[in-house]
């Protein structure tokens, strides 16, 4: 495996395709029950670890040639145009120069917040309250969840939340909830939980720090969030009465009329401050999760899987022979043989030249042993 401009490309290309279609998806309450939650949060975590892993499998993947897109593009982002005490001047490594420090930058801000929001847990007091400490075991039994929890109550806190890095603790703002919220918001917190949701929250931040040049990864992100939370919705809501999904929306309302707006950075809530979202979720709710299209949406993951990790699109790149003529050189039409510690190209079937080493762009050819090599 190996990582090249092409496969950085292509796996930024892709995110932006699943954060628009996700974007669509999600303005439509049809669509989103159709499609279910489980299977956009699968796609959205494949494109994820294709954005973690930016590799060209080798020799698996399948290149795809581009002729007249690509190789201008490439041709502008490699030129030299000038050199600055020893460093060549091109897009590609003026490029390289400012990401290095926007995440360095991006990433100590990141870790300033969570500092911050450890000094504002420090200021936090254990809830003792037998009934809620009661309740929460019991609800932990019936998800078969043994993990120590701790309550912590904080003042100024946004909504309530759950936090993993250290102790599992549930955070809950300074505020009375009656026996029927606190177990909502208990089961809640406790499915994300179960889920790992704070993992793959992090995840997208820290994606977040390292595309931060790539506008679309604040919206993929945003929208990941917003399937975590109708995902835990969907699991507490699956065995309830519709009175008792009435309460629970209820709930939803309750937190989100919250107007404090300190958002812990490594936490994951029950309810954001955002109106359009919190009717979203209350009419999913109301009317039901559904995307029973099983095999079909696993054919359609697979298939994505496939085209992320396994097709790249490569520049086509011509190569000039001594008489002038320009010929392109592809994995189609060309490949090496090694003889003598030399590499023989062969194109369309005829000996082209012969290279002592092999250049970067032609290192996805095959290459064969002379039958007299040793």
């Amino acid at each position: 495996m190996e990582i090249i401009l092409e496969s950085i490309t292509w796996s930024v290309f892709c995110s932006v395709f699943i954060t628009l279609v996700l974007t669509l998806v999600m303005r439509s309450d049809h669509i989103l029950r159709w499609c279910g939650t489980s299977f956009l949060i699968t796609i959205s975590v494949v494109c994820c670890v294709r954005l973690i892993l930016p590799v060209k499998i080798l020799p698996i993947t399948k290149d795809i040639l581009s002729k007249e897109i690509l190789p201008p593009l490439y041709d502008a982002a490699y030129e030299v145009f000038g050199n600055l005490r020893g460093f060549e001047l091109s897009f590609i490594n003026i490029f390289k120069t400012i990401w290095f420090f926007g995440v360095l930058f991006l990433l100590e801000r990141y870790l300033y917040n969570i500092r911050y929001f450890y000094r504002l847990l420090s200021l936090g007091k254990p809830q003792n309250d037998p009934t809620a400490l009661k309740l929460l075991k019991q609800l932990q039994q019936e998800l078969h969840m043994s993990c120590p929890i701790d309550l912590i109550e904080i003042s100024g806190l946004a909504s309530p939340a759950v936090i993993t890095l250290g102790r599992k603790r549930i955070l809950l703002p300074k505020k009375e909830y009656s026996s029927t919220e606190l177990a909502f918001i208990f089961k809640h917190e406790l499915y994300h939980l179960r889920y790992y949701d704070l993992c793959w929250k992090t995840l997208f931040q820290l994606l977040c720090i390292l595309y931060w040049w790539n506008p679309v990864m604040p919206v993929f992100q945003k929208r990941f969030s917003e399937l975590l939370e109708l995902r835990v919705d969907q699991a507490v809501t699956k065995s309830l009465s519709s009175s008792e999904r009435m309460s629970y929306m209820e709930c939803l309302i309750t937190c989100a009329k919250n107007s404090n707006i300190i958002i812990p950075p490594i936490t994951v809530g029950i309810c954001e401050n955002n109106l359009k979202k919190t009717k979203q979720r209350l009419a999913m709710i109301y009317h039901g999760f559904y995307g029973k299209q099983k095999l079909l949406q696993c054919c359609i993951i697979v298939g994505i899987t496939v085209i992320m990790f396994f097709f790249l699109p490569e520049p086509s790149i011509p190569f000039v022979d001594p008489t002038g003529t320009i010929v392109t050189i592809a994995p189609e039409n060309a490949y090496f043989v090694e003889q003598n510690n030399q590499y023989n190209l062969y194109v369309n079937g005829k000996l082209f030249c012969t290279l002592a080493t092999i250049p970067e762009d032609f290192k996805n050819l095959d290459i064969y042993r002379h039958p007299q090599q040793p």
